[in-house]
């Protein structure tokens, strides 16, 4: 899943690391994508590490995203990027408390600080259509399927948020 840093969010940042191996010092490091970026991560940057070549060190190419904030006794809240909407060809994303998020705001930037109504669709976060039907059915029972978000005009969209339904 690609995750940004809560604007909410209370308690230590956790951030995800990814490191490659990369032949040398200057091997170009991967380009970092729309979507990843608008999901936010950082750029890819040249570093030294110990673990490449056997754990002998060698040359690698690093990035990270604070992806939530730990809760204090509760489930993590993240700011996740939903999608582009082709209405009005913005960005729109939204916070996510746990898997589930019913009738979230909307907000234009990754942070989710600039509010912008709400998105009007009931969101979970899931891996595949099987996990966010489930999840539609525990949440909200009276819409039980989920549907990926092109369905309701979003285009790129996060792959893993579907909103939930009833058809």
């Amino acid at each position: 899943m690609l995750f940004a840093p809560s604007a909410s969010a209370q308690g230590a940042p956790i951030v995800w690391n990814q490191a490659v191996a990369v032949p040398s010092a200057s091997s170009p490091c991967p380009v970092t994508t729309d979507v990843e970026k608008a999901s936010g991560w950082t750029e890819w940057s040249s570093s030294w590490d110990t673990w490449p070549n056997g754990g002998k060190g060698g040359n690698v190419c690093n990035r990270s995203i604070t992806w939530a904030h730990e809760a204090e006794g509760g489930p993590v809240t993240r700011c996740v990027f939903v999608g582009r909407y082709g209405g009005d060809s913005r960005d729109y994303w939204t916070l996510i408390t746990g898997s589930y998020a019913y009738d979230p705001t909307a907000y234009w930037d990754a942070a989710c600080t600039d509010a912008h109504g709400r998105l009007g669709l009931n969101l979970v976060s899931a891996s595949s259509l099987g996990a966010a039907d489930a999840l539609c059915a525990m949440f909200l029972p009276s819409t039980p399927d989920a549907r990926v978000l092109t369905r309701y005009g979003m285009n790129p969209y996060n792959p893993s948020v579907w909103g939930c339904d009833k058809w």
